[in-house]
């Protein structure tokens, strides 16, 4: 008798079917085992991932506020352009100060060299005349 054939042979197509059904059933429980399986590995994996990557990201981040910092202290030290352009007018204003009387020091000195030359002068003059004078006289 054919298993194929119903009337014949009831007994055989329910014992083929259990069969097959079992079969269907333990193959779906090794795959989805095998699955679960992928599964729990693949988690993990993506939790070590997740740390290792949330370990760079932090030295990464720490870098980056170093970084800030050593940026924020030479905003803290350093002046800004309108700063250095306003102190380097106050120096220039002082410079020209001090430029002016220097020179007014050194003109005065001229002058005093020159009130001496006059002053000798004055006395060469006087006693030329006088010399002058006393060879006349004579």
């Amino acid at each position: 008798m054919c298993p194929l054939e119903i009337d014949g042979c009831p007994q055989r197509i329910e014992t083929l079917l259990t069969t097959r059904i079992t079969d269907l059933e333990t193959l779906l429980r090794e795959k989805i085992d095998e699955l679960d399986k992928r599964f729990q590995l693949n988690s993990s994996q993506v939790q070590n991932n997740t740390v290792m990557i949330a370990a760079s990201l932090e030295k990464r981040l720490d870098s980056m506020n170093e970084f800030r910092l050593a940026l924020s202290d030479g905003q803290k030290n350093y002046y800004s352009r309108p700063e250095h352009d306003l102190y380097s007018k106050a120096v220039e204003a002082d410079l020209r100060i001090l430029r002016e009387s220097r020179a007014e020091l050194t003109g005065m000195a001229r002058q005093s060299s020159v009130l001496w030359a006059f002053a000798f002068s004055i006395i060469s003059a006087a006693l030329a005349i006088g010399s002058f004078i006393v060879h006349v006289l004579k």
